[in-house]
């Protein structure tokens, strides 16, 4: 009977104690453990974290634009329009949507300003009305263009690292409301020749603006990127960024004209052809990238 009370006792007291340890590590025991694991794969599966980012950035353009011009008179005062080049701003908003680790697609739409400009000098007929005769001016040339674009870029995100990431697509730009060019000569010598000489518009300088001149309205191109993403909490990275525009669709469209540097010494005037105007840009910028 002592025997069988001990027994009884013991089996009471591990009951108890199992009862015990399964309220304390396993409250709900075999199920409960599960659902854990459960939770678990899911926490750490690619649909526990969210593939939706959003971000800003604002950057500096450098801008290199460059034209073919045939039938150019020797040291003509038009042969600065072949080429330029000059610094503008643009800033933009983005979407990012993660197909996995290491890919994703990008969306990035911005207001893109493109000023660029040259100077050189060149070489123009002119009158020397004291000696009665044709003689040489030298003038030094410049312009400026001021264009804005409203840009579309959808590109395709691969990350050689977690933080280091490639960016590659095409890019659409819409002309925004308006273009100008502003040119300006000026005669550097001889000291006795001028504009309008002998009236009341004689002066050593000229100058014209064109608004929404030639340029073209749409252009397409390719937008090629690299980044490196600083992270500032779990859901914000700082993201410095380089890019590179280059672009199919010329910047103005392809227009004649005559070059009248020596129209006093000859007879016939040149016409000139311009094609292959393009404007190609390298981008620095800094954005912000948060995660839903």
């Amino acid at each position: 009977m002592k025997n069988n009370l001990t027994l009884l006792l013991l089996l009471c007291f591990s009951i108890a104690a199992y009862s015990q340890d399964e309220d304390v590590l396993r409250p709900k025991g075999r199920e409960a453990r599960e659902g854990e694991q459960t939770n678990n794969r899911r926490s750490n599966s690619k649909s526990g974290k969210n593939p939706w980012s959003y971000g800003v950035e604002v950057g500096l353009n450098l801008n290199m634009y460059s034209q073919s011009m045939s039938g150019l008179q020797p040291n003509s005062r038009f042969a600065v329009f072949e080429s330029g080049s000059g610094f503008s701003p643009f800033i933009g908003v983005y979407l990012d949507y993660a197909l996995s680790d290491k890919t994703g697609i990008q969306l990035k739409v911005a207001v893109d300003q493109k000023d660029f400009g040259n100077t050189k000098d060149g070489v123009r007929d002119a009158t020397d009305f004291d000696a009665n005769s044709l003689i040489d001016a030298f003038v030094s040339g410049e312009y400026t263009t001021k264009a804005t674009y409203f840009t579309f870029t959808p590109q395709f995100r691969w990350n050689f690292t977690q933080d280091f990431f490639l960016l590659v697509g095409p890019t659409i730009h819409i002309k925004g409301l308006s273009a100008t060019r502003d040119s300006m000569e000026t005669i550097t010598a001889p000291s006795n020749v001028y504009y309008a000489f002998g009236t009341p518009n004689e002066s050593k300088v000229i100058k014209s603006t064109d608004s929404d001149f030639n340029i073209t309205t749409a252009r397409v191109g390719l937008e090629l990127d690299l980044a490196y993403q600083y992270r500032v909490t779990p859901k914000m990275t700082f993201i410095p960024k380089i890019g590179y525009q280059y672009m199919f669709t010329n910047f103005v469209e392809s227009k004649d004209f005559d070059d009248d540097s020596r129209a006093l010494t000859q007879t016939l005037v040149p016409n000139v052809a311009t094609k292959d105007a393009m404007l190609n840009s390298l981008q620095l910028s800094i954005g912000i990238w948060y995660n839903f």
